[in-house]
């Protein structure tokens, strides 16, 4: 199994609204958590990331 916690979408108000009407119990949601398989043959590689000097500055 895999999980994928996603907080975009509860950041406006909308999203919240939208999500609330459509789990129907009362509430404020707060992060929507994705669970499902994941895909055959391993992980994928992972994503390109900046060297960490590159983004961090010390001052």
């Amino acid at each position: 199994m895999s999980t994928c916690a996603l907080t975009h979408i509860t950041e406006l108000t909308a999203g919240r609204r939208l999500l609330a009407g459509l789990i129907g119990h009362p509430g404020v949601p707060q992060v929507v958590v994705r669970i499902g398989i994941a895909p055959e043959g391993g992980q994928r590689p992972p994503t390109p990331r900046l060297p960490l000097t590159e983004v961090l500055t010390e001052r």
